[in-house]
């Protein structure tokens, strides 16, 4: 078999992520309801599920591509969290890259303490940053504070979770982020995740998060 179509041949539980097309659904705003639709199915629900199953993310049925869900809500959450922080965009870029070389669920941590944590280090360990973030600065940024309290965050907790991910990336050498769309076809982001606006950065300029 040609090796560059076999990934197309692979089985249901190791689809092929990374497409080359995508299928637009967002623009659907008025409802429109196909003649040989399901009671109640719209033309955007309708392509919006073929857009998952075109990105190998279900099978319309009971299966989910448990890694790609994984990834995408590691993905969302510390964009999120990186966001309302202000981080930078190669901020940005390193705390997803360390989100994704974790196994949050060897950790035993709730995954925003992780997040937040993860982005507290960086920003201590840059030295063209100057925002204080540990608990126990008397002249911490008020900006993590306000951050920290949102998420339900307590100082101990912070001090914890600092020291074991400083302990792990000074001792562990940082996995390869993995990638689930290669050709950048994936449309299927959120605008917001678990209540919290993902803006980001725009030429360098933090863009506030929003509740």
């Amino acid at each position: 078999m040609n090796e560059e179509l076999s990934e197309a041949y692979a089985a249901l539980a190791t689809p092929d992520t990374n497409n080359a097309t995508s299928i637009t659904w967002q623009d659907e705003t008025v409802p429109r309801y196909p003649q040989d639709g399901y009671p109640g199915e719209t033309y955007r629900e309708r392509f919006k599920n073929f857009d998952l199953l075109n990105q190998g993310a279900y099978n319309g049925q009971k299966w989910e591509n448990k890694d790609l869900v994984r990834y995408r809500l590691n993905e969302w959450g510390i964009r999120s969290v990186a966001s309302q922080i202000e981080l930078l965009p190669w901020q940005t870029s390193k705390a997803s890259t360390y989100i994704h070389s974790l196994q949050l669920d060897r950790w035993g941590k709730n995954a925003s303490l992780v997040m937040f944590g993860i982005c507290s280090l960086l920003v201590h360990e840059d030295s063209n940053d100057v925002r204080k973030t540990y608990p126990d600065c008397t002249d911490r940024d008020p900006l993590f504070e306000k951050i920290q309290l949102s998420l339900g965050i307590t100082d101990k907790q912070v001090r914890s979770i600092y020291q074991k991910l400083k302990q792990h990336f000074d001792t562990h050498e940082v996995a390869p982020k993995p990638q689930f769309d290669r050709f950048s076809t994936d449309s299927y982001q959120p605008e917001i995740y678990q209540g919290k606006r993902i803006t980001g950065v725009h030429n360098g300029v933090p863009q506030y998060g929003m509740t």
